[in-house]
């Protein structure tokens, strides 16, 4: 074999191996660009978890506050024999507490359903928004 011959199929299988070792960090890259993105959702999506856990302790220990001072308020009233103003003042922050409570976990049942019907529609192939000017003109 010529020595041109021999330079031509080294350089070309230099040209190949550093084709192949490019492509190989790509992969490695977009792996790892792809990794950071998911760990990123994950991490957003814990936050959120625990943003909405906390709300809930604080509102459930809302619920026990008001719920002890209602107890406490009808021990007094019990034990005098009659209603007094703390009674009032107790149902009221009872019922206060609990509706409070109830709107929040309504409000987080609605955005759940919403997003699993978001969900339901993708996997179906709907568009996200629906232009329907057309229907009707």
């Amino acid at each position: 074999m010529s020595d041109v011959v021999l330079v031509a199929i080294i350089g070309g299988a230099e040209a190949l191996l550093v084709a192949v070792i490019g492509g190989l960090f790509l992969l490695d890259r977009k792996k790892r660009k792809k990794a950071e993105v998911v760990e990123k959702a994950a991490k957003q999506k814990a936050d959120a978890q625990a943003h909405i856990r906390a709300k809930v302790n604080a509102l459930s220990m809302g619920l026990m506050s008001a719920n002890t001072s209602l107890t406490i308020a009808t021990a007094i009233a019990v034990k005098e024999g009659h209603v007094n103003g703390k009674m009032d003042t107790a149902l009221k922050a009872a019922n206060r507490a609990q509706r409070v409570y109830f709107n929040f976990i309504n409000g987080l049942a609605a955005g759940q359903m919403e997003e699993d019907t978001i969900g339901l529609m993708r996997s179906m192939g709907v568009p996200e928004q629906i232009d329907d000017t057309e229907e009707f003109k």
